[in-house]
């Protein structure tokens, strides 16, 4: 009886044909033992093998190995053999979680899960190239299970690039679509908010145009507040001036403080292009957690046209010295500002003592 040692012994001598003898095994355990082994053989000939298993074995652990083999031989095979596994893949959706856990934690809970260890970027690419629904909304959420999120949203946006799929149609319709909570139970389905965020960083052309109708079309509708944030996240990450007038509509008419504020976000990521949007934000916005994001921008971008709105609106900021500091950041441009400061007696004394000395700075440095 070929036990677990006689598999890993076969593994070593890249035995391919005694291998794949042992997926026939009666023990499921060592059918998934030689899966996983077949996986570092890079063969052709365990494509059909793994193949039959992945659609006919009846044990659940040797269905999901011999996906994970396949996928793996797809990260680091030839050409050839990235396709033959490829569509073997698209025929058990049961892979997808591992592999979008592989992306998301990259070689720690990974190798657990696919028996052979793959790297982030492997696994995004084996994901990408099944080109179907699910592995595209599992690289989508795989993204946000590791500690370095931003890396693996540039990770999987790279894969899902480089494949001749239809990732960027799927992820549109998903925020278009404005899903309520008892629609299509049981149906593939992807976070709306990280599929925004994909989309800004898959960077496709018609990008920013979508995502501009998406505000303006759905604007009103609250039952959609994901699929807004969503679409906010994506042009916040374009930062493409031409999403300015839609993103300030949005931030005047949602009723979602959700929605408000992430396209207050995104207008600040804008930056120039927005200075104007972004001071009357800070001028007429009630909310403070979105004025906040316009009022921190404006302070960044160091705009000499908006400091009469930094002025006005940062008033409930003169009571500590944390404005002051921040415009002697500017230099000179900022000397009529913290000079009304220092002239208003309205204000702390410390505070405009302070903004004395930063004047009185400017002057000797000058």
């Amino acid at each position: 009886m070929i036990g677990r040692r006689r598999i890993e012994a076969l593994r070593r001598k890249g035995d391919v044909d005694g291998l794949i003898r042992a997926l026939q095994r009666e023990k499921p355990e060592e059918r998934a033992e030689a899966a996983r082994s077949l996986a570092t053989a890079g063969d052709m000939r365990a494509v059909a093998a793994l193949v039959a298993m992945l659609l006919a074995d009846e044990s659940t652990l040797c269905r999901h190995d011999a996906a994970c083999a396949l996928a793996v031989m797809m990260a680091r095979g030839s050409a050839e053999l990235r396709d033959a596994c490829g569509r073997a893949l698209s025929q058990e959706p049961s892979v997808y979680s591992a592999l979008s856990i592989c992306v998301g934690h990259e070689f720690t809970r990974a190798a657990q899960h696919l028996g052979s260890s793959l790297t982030m970027r492997e696994a995004a690419v084996a994901l990408a190239a099944t080109q179907s629904i699910e592995a595209v909304y599992s690289l989508v959420d795989g993204c946000c299970g590791g500690e370095n999120v931003e890396y693996a949203f540039e990770v999987a946006a790279d894969a899902l690039r480089s494949t001749s799929g239809n990732a960027y149609e799927v992820l549109i319709a998903a925020i278009r679509a404005r899903p309520k909570p008892l629609d299509n139970l049981g149906s593939p389905s992807v976070d709306l908010v990280r599929a925004g965020h994909m989309l800004g960083k898959m960077g496709d052309p018609r990008t920013a145009d979508d995502l501009i109708s998406v505000l303006e079309e759905y604007r009103s509708y609250d039952e959609s507040v994901r699929g807004l944030v969503g679409a906010a996240i994506g042009l916040g990450v374009l930062r493409d001036p031409k999403a300015v007038p839609a993103l300030r509509a949005i931030v005047f008419a949602s009723t979602s403080d959700a929605v408000r504020q992430e396209a207050a976000r995104a207008l600040a990521t804008i930056g120039s292009p927005a200075a104007d949007v972004l001071c009357e934000i800070a001028r007429r916005e009630k909310n403070k957690a979105v004025r906040q994001h316009a009022f921190d921008a404006l302070l960044e971008l160091r705009e000499p046209a908006s400091l009469p709105t930094i002025l006005d609106a940062g008033r409930s900021y003169w009571e500590k010295p944390y404005l002051v500091r921040l415009l002697a950041e500017w230099g000179e441009p900022a000397a009529p500002g913290l000079a009304a400061i220092r002239d208003d007696d309205k204000q702390d004394p410390k505070v405009r003592r302070l903004a004395e000395e930063v004047l009185a700075a400017m002057v000797t440095s000058g």
